[in-house]
């Protein structure tokens, strides 16, 4: 089993956003979001209707989690449980 879960970016979004990430703009098909309280941390996140490919959901989210704040893949599989 995988480390890697599979989600959508329709999913990943709004739990950026609950663990502190503001959309900024959104330019075709990529949203591009920053922390709120540390505006260095920006990721784009691609928006498309297939699930997001493994390297590429870990590069995007690579660098997002601090030592103060949960790993992101613990997030996801937790709001993953309560879908």
């Amino acid at each position: 089993m995988s480390i890697v879960p599979v989600i959508k970016a329709a999913r990943l979004i709004p739990l950026l956003v609950r663990v502190g990430f503001r959309i900024v703009r959104q330019a075709g098909s990529h949203a591009h979001l920053e922390h709120i309280a540390d505006r260095a941390r920006k990721v784009t996140i691609p928006i498309h209707s297939k699930p997001l490919a493994k390297k590429t959901l870990l590069s995007t989210t690579r660098g997002l989690a601090r030592t103060d704040e949960p790993p992101i893949f613990y997030l996801v599989y937790v709001w993953r449980s309560d879908l």
